[in-house]
């Protein structure tokens, strides 16, 4: 259960730097240079929509749930080499068949917790920017009580 844990943390971690760390901030403006550069050329030859390695990874890169299904299949070796998910399997084509499953499933599993991470800390920021902005600006007479407190000597 610990390694489900530590997988979970691990796979949501790798979506949110891939998606909106800084580290990556230099790659993911490559692939959005590049992707745009691409559609205007399709649109100025009237070319038709085709499969684009450079336009799927930035759409990968932009996308919590594709990026975490990603970070889940990246992560799901240590899970499944760090927990006997099959105790009775012996090595054999079912076994490879299980841990194809299993692979696929962390990539799932990944994928939607990394949606529910983000959904997380949008309502934390929403609620964080309401407090900032239902909070009354300060009226003039508490601005010039506090700015008599901090330089008495002004008054002098």
């Amino acid at each position: 259960m610990v390694h489900f844990f530590f997988f979970c943390l691990a796979s949501v971690g790798l979506t949110a730097i891939l998606v909106d760390g800084a580290v990556f901030l230099p790659l993911r403006r490559y692939f959005a240079e590049e992707t745009a550069r691409i559609r205007r050329r399709r649109e100025r030859k009237n070319l038709p929509p085709q499969f684009s390695l450079i336009e799927t990874i930035h759409e990968i890169l932009n996308c919590y749930q594709c990026c975490g299904f990603w970070a889940g299949l990246f992560c799901s070796p240590y899970l499944i080499t760090s927990e006997p998910f099959w105790p009775g399997l012996t090595a054999g084509p079912r076994l490879l068949v299980h841990g194809l499953f299993a692979i696929l499933f962390c990539g799932f599993v990944s994928s939607l917790l990394s949606t529910l991470y983000l959904k997380l800390i949008e309502y934390i920021f929403s609620y964080t920017i309401l407090a900032q902005k239902s909070t009354p600006p300060p009226r003039e007479e508490e601005v010039s009580r506090v700015a008599e407190h901090e330089h008495p000597e002004a008054d002098e």
